[in-house]
């Protein structure tokens, strides 16, 4: 059940939770080599440093956000606004609060701005991540374009 969402601006005490996150939604993907956890950990660390500084390079000016369900700390969202789009570069929601509607919510918010400004919103995501893909498209998304790993996705009130 959805208590109160809510979204606030990241600061420089939500850098452990933001590697919470990071680690939460990639555990799963990597945890088959059968690496030691703690290697796992530094793997990951590492993926995320370098996600971080590529989405930076990309879209630079970026609004990063960490996610609330009544004041607790559950994921991570980051956006960027340009003259014709919005986009939604990542978010991420802890394991232990996935399947509640917290991302449909945030997304559906994204939705009604972009409606609002008669901008389309546009994301990536990895061909492997059924999950969100399948969010993405119950919620009106269409491929775009797609590479042999990712889909381009985007959201349209024109269609």
């Amino acid at each position: 059940m959805l208590t109160r969402i809510t979204l606030r601006t990241v600061t420089e005490d939500d850098r452990d939770f933001i590697a919470r996150v990071d680690a939460g939604t990639r555990e799963e993907e990597f945890a088959g080599p059968g690496w030691s956890p703690r290697r796992l950990a530094e793997f990951l660390k590492m993926q995320a440093v370098f996600q971080r500084r590529a989405w930076e390079l990309r879209f630079p000016g970026a609004l990063q956000f960490i996610i609330e369900d009544d004041f607790e700390k559950v994921g991570r969202m980051i956006t960027a606004e340009y003259d014709d789009r919005l986009v939604l570069i990542d978010i991420a929601i802890l394991p232990a609060h996935r399947g509640r509607g917290i991302g449909s919510l945030l997304i559906g918010d994204l939705i009604e701005r972009a409606v609002e400004t008669r901008k389309k919103v546009a994301l990536q995501v990895s061909k492997n991540n059924l999950r969100a893909v399948g969010l993405y498209r119950k919620l009106g998304f269409a491929v775009e374009r797609e590479t042999e790993s990712d889909y381009s996705m985007t959201y349209s009130a024109e269609r």
